[in-house]
């Protein structure tokens, strides 16, 4: 599922979901919850000290959570609806090949 995410959240969002997927997840396992606990540097925290800072965290994590999975959902959409440009004009079938063969579109390269 991260990876889903990583393709979408920009460089300055990701310490913001790093921190909400952390406080979301803290409780889904006590060994998830030692490895947070250990990636304090030096010197480890307390599992249950951090717990607590999980559980006042909790509210706010899901907030910003659900805001940037609908900023997300929002930029899907308007990308869905941005019009693709051509590059060149579209040739039509009975138009000259754009190849310079000579013939129409239709007897040449359509094929």
């Amino acid at each position: 599922m991260s990876e889903v995410w990583d393709h979408y959240v920009l460089d300055e969002m990701a310490a913001e979901l790093t921190a909400c997927l952390m406080a979301l997840t803290f409780f889904s396992s006590r060994e998830l919850a030692e490895a947070f606990a250990n990636e304090g540097g030096d010197e480890p925290v307390a599992v249950e000290s951090l717990a607590g800072v999980a559980v006042d965290r909790l509210d706010m994590a899901m907030a910003s959570y659900a805001q940037m999975g609908h900023s997300i959902y929002l930029a899907l959409q308007q990308q869905a609806q941005t019009p693709l440009e051509r590059e060149a004009d579209k040739v039509g079938r009975n138009d000259a090949c754009p190849c310079g063969s000579g013939k129409k579109f239709k007897r040449c390269c359509l094929h």
